[in-house]
Formats: C-alpha cells, sequence, structure tokens
C-alpha cells in the first residue's frame, strides 16, 4: 500500500512539472520583443484653378480711367460692357467713346497663365464692304496701381495709331494665388472725312466679344520640379 501512494505521488508530481514545464514554455513563446510606427500626419490636398473677370464702366467711373472698386462688377456671359454714362447703349457717331477697365483676379489657389481677348463678330456692311471695325478706334494700356490700388502709370504700349476694333487683341500676364492684372480699353469713333461711309439707312452693327482664357502656370513644385504644367493650353478655363 505505502509503495502505491508514493508511485501515485511521484506520477502526480511529475504531471505537475510536465504541466508547469509546458506553462513556461508557451510563456516564452508570447514574450517576442514588438515595436510599431504611426505616420498620419500626411494630407493630400487638389488645388483649384478660378479666376475672374471684373469691369468698371470709364464712363461713370470717377477716377478716370483705373479700376474704381465701388463701382465694380463681376463679368458674366450676359454682362452689357462698353455703355454710356447713363449705363444704356450707345448709338455710335463720330466723336462717341467708351471706355472699361478689366480686372482679372486669381481667387484659387494655383498659378495661373491668362489671356483676355477682344474679338468682333457679325458685322453689317454698307454696299461697298466696309463696317464698324474699319472706322473705331482701340486703345489699350496695362496699368501699374500704386499701394492703395490707385494706376499710378502704365507699361507696354499704348495702341494710339492705326488700331482699328476689326484687328482684335490679346492681352496676357501670370498671376499668382490673390493677384490681379488690370487694363483699360477705350474704343472711339474719331472724327474723320469718311465718316459719311458709314451713315446708313438703319445703321449698322458688330458684336464685341470678351472673353478671359486662363490655365495653370509652372510654379508650383511636384515631385520632378515647377516645370510639369509649362505646356498647359491657355484654353483651359473661358468666364466671360
Amino acid at each position: 500500500m505505502t509503495n502505491t501512494k508514493k508511485t501515485k505521488r511521484a506520477l502526480l508530481s511529475s504531471v505537475l512539472a510536465l504541466f508547469l514545464c509546458f506553462a513556461m514554455l508557451l510563456g516564452t513563446t508570447f514574450a517576442w520583443f514588438t515595436d510599431s510606427v504611426t505616420n498620419r500626419n500626411n494630407i493630400i490636398t487638389s488645388g483649384n484653378l478660378d479666376v475672374e473677370l471684373w469691369h468698371c464702366n470709364n464712363n461713370k467711373a470717377q477716377i478716370g480711367f483705373g479700376y474704381d472698386e465701388k463701382g465694380g462688377e463681376q463679368v458674366d456671359a450676359n454682362t452689357a460692357l462698353f455703355l454710356n454714362a447713363e449705363g444704356e447703349q450707345i448709338l455710335w457717331e463720330p466723336g462717341a467713346s467708351a471706355g472699361e477697365t478689366f480686372r482679372v483676379k486669381n481667387v484659387g489657389s494655383l498659378a495661373l497663365k491668362f489671356q483676355l481677348q477682344l474679338k468682333t463678330l457679325n458685322a453689317t456692311k454698307t454696299e461697298d464692304g466696309k463696317d464698324l471695325t474699319d472706322i473705331l478706334d482701340v486703345q489699350i494700356i496695362e496699368l501699374v496701381n500704386d499701394e492703395n490700388g490707385v494706376p499710378g502709370h502704365y507699361q507696354g504700349d499704348i495702341n494710339y495709331d492705326g488700331h482699328k476694333l476689326g484687328d482684335g487683341y490679346v492681352m496676357s500676364g501670370e498671376l499668382l494665388p490673390g493677384e490681379t492684372a488690370d487694363f483699360n480699353v477705350a474704343i472711339d469713333w474719331v472724327p474723320s472725312e469718311n465718316d459719311n461711309d458709314y451713315n446708313v439707312v438703319g445703321g449698322l452693327q458688330v458684336d464685341l466679344a470678351v472673353d478671359l482664357l486662363a490655365t495653370q502656370m509652372s510654379a508650383e513644385s511636384d515631385a520632378w520640379g515647377n516645370t510639369y504644367d509649362k505646356d498647359a493650353w491657355i484654353e483651359g478655363m473661358v468666364v466671360a
């Protein structure tokens, strides 16, 4: 009987020792070193290209030529331009004139390059083939404003001689976000000895289109530098 008890105790001790060994073995299995790195500080944001065209009627503005902030209006497809001081369409005759100061605004987050174009369409003609684009003069001045936004001087050429409405014009430039560019455009019927050639029953008519085109400019840098968009087409956006 005594031997049987000793044998049972020995077996129980062996089982307990074996279980303890398994427990220790499992413990060492789950005791490997661990480490981790978490990075959540990367934000991917797209830039936006957004350009606006504003104008003020120089026949109404108090500062003559130059952009009048108080009298400015955003241009869209239905905006009437080159009106008289009362805001009405002009019946053109020798000595008549009209002017607009246009402001191009970069209101987006990307740098852009732009073209502001004057184009004539649908001109009616006299019996000998003349129309208003042959007689109306155009003068364009790119304005440079002082720190108060008042035009202090101009840059580039002043187109006073020999430029007619039918020639077509393109004013261009580059703008960083928040920047603006101002252009004074005047149309005049300078009296001449040929004026009576345009005095026809029912009058003559021509449509004047003002288009602002914009596309991205090489300014912002990506992985390959800041020239990845140097060949972007200028026909990217039309706003007027």
